[in-house]
């Protein structure tokens, strides 16, 4: 039998195409068309003119280049004209524009060189009536953990607020006396009775009642306690703060559960209740860098989240000395 031999044709394939296919739905069903409307209101408006007294400042090296000045220069100058432009809508009455005058302030670093604009022919207790923020008075020195060759971490926190209250009275000539240290607080608090004389040379820790204490014996300063039972209290003592640092501008020493920290100011609004705390953290245990501190936030604006929500404070309010 002859055997048949079938070739297949070489155009011939095998493989299955696929094609890839999307399946759009309609999700939305069709409405009826609908044309802008426009509307023309009639109203009077009132233009004024006013000429502005700019003055702007900024700092520039020698390495800079000429592009690099004028740029820092129109920079500087468009935030000045923003903030002209909220000073003069915060302080217009009906249709009388009062001039925002600019004033440069060369202030110690990181902040540097600072323009402030100020309405002209305010009265200086009109303004701090607007004030917002509420600042210690004067200068003081920084104290915090690893200082005077002491390794106090962990357990010096009030000792070292207790310190930059001291540095506040020292340096704005109230006393003489040289800031104490651990042990000489330590000593003040056995001499007062609060402590047995084996807290001498001891890690113990202190709060705001023995820093209260301690500056009543060695300085002859007065304090005012605050107690707040739980850390979300601290958020309604705005107008408290805020009249410390009007009145005293001294340093407030705050201590809740294992923790104390120093507050330089507070920034309040009185008709929204909104606060912020400007905060000094002796926790801090590297150098004396300023912008390391500053940058990293060991001195910086919080929130009141920052504090235990449900701990207990107690604040110590120094009050100044009254001298004649």
């Amino acid at each position: 039998m002859d055997s048949l031999l079938l070739k297949p044709r070489d155009d011939y394939q095998t493989e299955e195409s696929v094609i890839n296919l999307s399946l759009m739905m309609e999700v939305t069903k069709p409405g009826p068309l609908s044309a802008p409307i426009l509307t023309r209101t009639v109203q009077k408006s009132h233009f004024l003119r006013a000429t502005l007294p700019m003055d702007c400042a900024v700092r520039s090296s020698c390495g800079d280049t000429i592009n690099n000045g004028c740029g820092r220069l129109l920079e500087a100058l468009d935030r000045q004209l923003f903030e002209m432009e909220k000073v003069t809508l915060q302080h217009m009455k009906g249709a009388t524009l009062l001039v925002p005058e600019p004033l440069n302030f060369l202030l110690p670093e990181p902040n540097g060189l600072v323009t402030v604009v100020f309405p002209r022919g305010v009265p200086d207790k009109e303004l701090e009536a607007r004030r917002r923020v509420y600042l210690v008075q004067g200068i003081y020195s920084y104290h915090h953990y690893m200082q005077d060759r002491l390794d106090d971490n962990g357990w010096g926190c009030a000792y070292r607020s207790l310190q930059t209250i001291c540095s506040w009275f020292q340096q704005q000539g109230y006393v003489e006396r040289c800031v104490p240290s651990h042990k000489e607080i330590q000593q003040a608090l056995v001499n007062v009775g609060d402590k047995q004389s084996s807290f001498v040379g001891s890690r113990q820790w202190i709060g705001s009642i023995e820093v209260q204490a301690v500056l009543d014996h060695l300085l002859g300063v007065t304090s005012k306690i605050m107690f707040v039972s739980q850390g979300s209290e601290l958020a309604s003592k705005g107008r408290e703060l805020a009249h410390h640092f009007l009145s005293e501008g001294t340093p407030v020493m705050i201590g809740g559960g294992v923790l104390a920290h120093t507050i330089l100011g507070v920034a309040w609004s009185e008709t929204t209740g909104e606060i912020r705390y400007l905060i000094l953290d002796p926790h801090y245990t590297g150098a004396e860098d300023l912008q390391v501190i500053t940058e990293k936030g060991w001195c910086g604006w919080k929130g009141p989240d920052f504090w235990d929500q449900t701990a207990y404070y107690n604040l110590c309010l120094p009050q100044r000395l009254r001298v004649i």
